[in-house]
């Protein structure tokens, strides 16, 4: 009857369902409207596993706002994520490699064991406490980042630029950093027992404070410029002696009472 018809609904029926919003619907919105400094309540209401494992390579996600969103296994090889906001993303085992992250924001991101970073271009990345742990960052451009508070420890950043970055409290142990690109970098209270720095660059750098217990330093580059403290500037020195100085070296150490480089 008309009267069933006008009745109202009661309070104890259930509200429909928001309707699925597609793929490209959300990457639309996260690439010209999902901005860091955009905020939409609709945002919200988008599942952020929607890319998990998803292919996205390729992909002009410029300025895209990712935060907090499960890119687990997310195909963004050559993908565009320039000023994108990746804080507290989760990017294990996503492929990056030649992904453009130009002043993208990582900050507490965990890209633990990501093996498919290589060659990415990280100019300006933002990397303040970000889990890169036994990540594979081969030739990656990491000029003018910021790596405060990030764990590295394990990652292999050979041939890799990291020229002009901050690194404050930076976990490098046992790191691969051959042939690195350190120069005019500040290494503050960095952790750098073990790594490997065979070959690499820290002219102009700043190394105070910094653990070089256990580190390979054959080759390493190095000049009056380099500011660090004195045991590290010895382990330093130590690492141009061939093996039969080394020994006159070891012999002598306790007795030197002043380094004078």
């Amino acid at each position: 009857s008309d009267a069933t018809k006008r009745r109202p609904l009661s309070s104890s029926t259930p509200k429909p369902e928001p309707k699925i919003i597609s793929t490209s619907q959300v990457i639309n919105y996260v690439r010209n409207f999902g901005s860091k400094y955009v905020r939409n309540p609709q945002y919200e209401k988008v599942p952020k596993d929607i890319f998990k494992g998803k292919n996205l390579s390729g992909l002009d996600l410029s300025r895209a706002n990712l935060e907090g969103f499960n890119l687990e296994g997310t195909d963004l090889r050559k993908t565009n994520l320039k000023f994108a906001n990746l804080t507290n993303a989760n990017l294990q085992n996503a492929k990056l490699d030649n992904a453009i992250l130009y002043r993208a924001d990582l900050s507490g991101a965990n890209l633990k064991n990501v093996k498919n970073i290589k060659s990415a271009n990280l100019v300006n990345a933002t990397l303040f406490k970000t889990n890169l742990e036994n990540a594979n960052l081969q030739n990656a451009n990491l000029y003018g980042t910021i790596l405060t508070d990030a764990n590295l420890s394990g990652a292999n950043l050979e041939n890799s630029n990291i020229k002009e970055a901050i690194l404050w409290k930076t976990n490098l142990q046992k790191a691969d950093l051959r042939n690195v690109n350190l120069n005019h970098s500040r290494l503050t209270n960095v952790n750098l027992k073990g790594a490997n720095l065979t070959n690499a660059d820290v002219r102009f750098a700043n190394l105070i404070e910094t653990d070089l217990s256990g580190a390979k330093l054959d080759k390493i580059k190095f000049d009056k410029n380099t500011q660090t403290d004195p045991a590290n500037l010895l382990l330093l020195k130590k690492s141009q002696l061939d093996s039969s100085s080394v020994r006159l070296f070891n012999s002598l150490k306790n007795h030197l009472k002043k380094w004078k480089p």
